[in-house]
């Protein structure tokens, strides 16, 4: 038997020992008696599926070391960085409002709460297994990672209701989009809770800096902006409320980007009083008279749109890039759902065949999420926003300029669990090596 020191896990010592012709690893040296003479009959088929795999089965863990991970993943947030000593995001570009003097306030918060939820799943979970492999023929990289739940256990019961998903918003994915994404599930009570607490944390956080625009002016300026934010927020607790989650969205273009997107709300008229109390608001106090009350309407969906010009200036240059130098918005209110469309043109267009195609598909099964990202457009508009020239960045987007990379995630229910499937285009294998060769030893563990 042999040891290893990794110095980025804190001087934690990795044992290796040779038996037969396999080689076994544990970080204590007491784990390494009684070894099967042929692991692959314990492997469960993984070996046939996965290039590389693993399985947790977490009962078989003492509840201390349990306890030790989620605790080990909260110091890490308390010490200013993600878990792993990752660094947190550093906030919106500058000359946009951000949501903290720092950045990191509000991932901070958001991470806690998805912890704190990990914690309570983590009692009920009986395994988790990874599975990685390269798909020779269409040259892709595939991730699973399956959750499997205690039989009987709440979060048994909970993962079974993904089953037999439907959708009222299925004809928003868009596989040709930059991203897009469709969710539609009923979730658990812990999962409503952990949801609606950082729910909480970001409408905190956005009303409390709409202060900190300085293009509003103060006064009854700010003051109406954050009351028309709560009364939009305050559609999103009902929401979460209800427990139902299903909505869409499509961005599309690699600048200016086009966005459509649908969400099903427990009551849309609230949603349509919003709209009408926005745009009085707007012509009376501020003297804007770019809306249009009622320009079309399809079943029980009311559609009104705005023009509104983005000015100039360092912020307007920037939501010029993103949005375009003139922004049409569209927004439709249903009995129980809600629509917005953001484009140059053609706004109220997209977002009907969007609704028309859902409408469809309204009773097909699908898998609880799917979401797919074109990932050049997003990092060469995050490099071009960065305060500070990356060249990791850098050769990343140029690595990735020649198309073929996107990620398609998908949550599919297996028995008493999720799968989450990831599939990344060959072009993330070769935007992944030009990074790893440009950062070196360096972003490898160190022995």
């Amino acid at each position: 038997m042999w040891s290893i020191e990794l110095e980025q896990l804190g001087g934690q010592s990795l044992y290796f020992k040779q038996h037969n012709k396999w080689t076994y690893i544990s970080i204590m040296p007491e784990f390494m008696v009684d070894l099967p003479d042929d692991p692959v009959k314990v492997l469960d088929g993984l070996s046939k599926k996965y290039d590389l795999a693993a399985r947790v089965y977490f009962q078989n863990i003492p509840e201390i070391f349990r306890q030790l991970l989620v605790d080990g993943m909260k110091q890490g947030l308390e010490g200013g960085g993600l878990p792993g000593g990752l660094p947190l995001p550093g906030g919106l570009p500058e000359g946009l409002p951000g949501l903290d003097s720092e950045g990191t306030e509000l991932p901070k918060q958001v991470l806690k709460a998805q912890l704190d939820t990990l914690a309570e799943q983590l009692e009920e979970t009986e395994t988790l297994t990874f599975g990685a492999s390269i798909d020779r023929d269409s040259k892709t990289i595939v991730l699973d990672i399956i959750t499997v739940a205690i039989e009987d256990s709440q979060t048994a019961q909970a993962m079974s209701k993904l089953a037999e998903t439907k959708t009222r918003f299925g004809g928003f994915l868009d596989p040709e989009a930059t991203i897009s994404a469709n969710i539609a599930m009923t979730g658990s009570s812990s999962d409503i809770g952990s949801l609606k607490a950082m729910y909480t944390n970001i409408k905190e956080e956005l009303l409390k800096r709409i202060d900190d625009v300085d293009e509003l002016p103060e006064g009854q300026a700010k003051d109406l902006v954050k009351e028309t934010m709560g009364e939009l927020l305050a559609i999103g607790d009902a929401t979460l409320e209800s427990g139902d989650v299903d909505a869409g969205l499509a961005v599309r273009g690699k600048g200016p980007f086009s966005i459509v997107a649908g969400a099903q709300v427990p009551d849309g008229a609230k949603f349509q009083q919003w709209i009408d109390h926005v745009i009085e608001t707007v012509e009376t106090e501020i003297g804007f008279f770019g809306f249009q009350k009622d320009i079309d309407k399809h079943g029980d969906i009311r559609f009104h749109s705005a023009t509104i010009p983005i000015p100039g200036g360092e912020t307007g240059d920037k939501i010029s890039e993103i949005l375009g130098d003139q922004v049409e918005i569209v927004f439709g209110a249903g009995k129980n759902s809600i629509y917005i469309a953001i484009a140059e043109e053609e706004a109220l267009e997209s977002l009907k065949k969007a609704i028309v195609k859902s409408e469809e598909m309204a009773e097909v099964v699908v898998p609880p999420l799917r979401a797919v990202v074109s990932l050049g457009p997003v990092v060469k508009l995050m490099t071009e926003f960065s305060d500070e020239t990356d060249p990791n960045m850098s050769m990343l987007v140029d690595a990735l300029k020649g198309g073929k990379d996107r990620i398609h995630v998908t949550i599919k229910p297996v028995q008493r669990g999720t799968n989450t499937h990831i599939v990344g285009e060959e072009g993330l294998l070769k935007a992944f090596g030009t990074l790893i060769t440009s950062l070196g030893p360096g972003a490898l563990p160190q022995f």
